[in-house]
C-alpha cells in the first residue's frame, strides 16, 4: 500500500512539474524571450532501417506532447515525389516509417496558443482567456536528410525552412551555405545556428548564411517571431515559428 501511494505522489509531481514547466516556458514566451523547444526527427533505438521518431524537446531534454500537436508528417523519395506518412504514436513521442528510397523528411508541429492573461500565463488562445493582455502562437517546422540529392535544395513550402544550397553532402570542416524563407520568400536578420543559445550568423538580404558542418549529427537552427493584428486573428498577436534542419556528416 504505501509503495503505491509512493507511486501516485510521485506521479502527481511528474505531472505538476510538467504543467509549472509549460505555463513558465508561456511566461517567458510573452516577455519576449525564448524557450528552447524544438520537434525534430531522430533515427529510432534500437536502430532499425527507415524507422525515425518525432521527438519534442526542451534544451535537448525530451517532452511528451499529444500526438494532435504533431501536425503534418511526409517524405520525398529519391524522385522528389511526396509520400505522406502516418505517425504512430507513443507515450512520448510518434514513430513514422521512412519510405526505403527517401531522401528527405520533413515536419509541422503545432505547440498551441500561451496567453498572458492579468492573473498569470494560460495555455489557451487570447480570445478564450479571460482578461488576456497579449497571446503567442507557437509552431515548429522541421527536416532530416536522409540521401543528399537535388530534392534537398528545393523549397517545401514551409511557412519558415532552411534550405541548403550545397549540391552535394558537405563534409566535416566545410562551410555550408543556406537559405532561410519565411513563406517562400528570403527573409533577413535571423540568426542561424547550432541551437538557439549559440551565436551563430545572421541571414544577409537574400535570406542567406553559413554554417561551419562539425563531424556527425548536425543541427541547424532558426526562429523567426511576428507581430500579428488582432483583426486578423482574434486567438494571438504574435507568432513564433522555429525550424531545423538535420543531418549526418562525415
Amino acid at each position: 500500500m504505501k509503495n503505491s501511494t509512493l507511486g501516485i505522489q510521485f506521479s502527481w509531481l511528474a505531472a505538476h512539474a510538467s504543467a509549472r514547466r509549460a505555463v513558465l516556458c508561456g511566461l517567458v514566451l510573452n516577455a519576449g524571450l525564448a524557450c528552447a523547444h524544438d520537434a525534430m526527427f531522430e533515427p529510432a533505438v534500437p536502430a532499425a532501417s527507415g524507422q525515425f521518431v518525432v521527438r519534442f524537446s526542451d534544451d535537448g531534454k525530451p517532452l511528451p506532447y499529444p500526438p494532435a500537436k504533431l501536425t503534418r508528417v511526409w517524405a520525398y523519395n529519391a524522385a522528389g515525389q511526396t509520400v505522406t506518412l502516418q505517425p504512430m504514436p507513443g507515450d512520448s513521442f510518434s514513430r513514422i516509417s521512412a519510405p526505403a528510397d527517401a531522401a528527405l523528411l520533413a515536419l509541422e508541429f503545432d505547440n498551441g496558443f500561451y496567453s498572458k492573461t492579468t492573473q498569470g500565463t494560460v495555455n489557451k488562445p487570447k480570445n478564450e482567456a479571460p482578461s488576456a493582455v497579449s497571446a503567442l502562437w507557437a509552431k515548429k517546422t522541421g527536416k532530416y536528410v536522409i540521401q543528399w540529392n537535388g530534392t534537398v535544395q528545393k523549397p517545401l513550402g514551409m511557412q519558415l525552412e532552411i534550405v541548403p544550397l550545397s549540391s552535394g553532402l558537405p563534409k566535416a570542416g566545410d562551410t555550408l551555405t543556406v537559405q532561410v524563407l519565411w513563406n517562400g520568400l528570403p527573409v533577413e536578420g535571423l540568426k542561424v545556428s547550432k541551437g538557439e543559445h549559440d551565436n551563430g550568423e545572421k541571414t544577409d538580404i537574400n535570406g542567406r548564411a553559413t554554417y561551419r558542418v562539425q563531424p556527425g549529427r548536425n543541427f541547424i537552427w532558426t526562429e523567426r517571431r511576428v507581430k500579428v493584428s488582432g483583426d486578423i486573428d482574434p486567438r494571438y498577436d504574435s507568432l513564433a515559428v522555429a525550424s531545423n534542419l538535420i543531418f549526418v556528416a562525415n
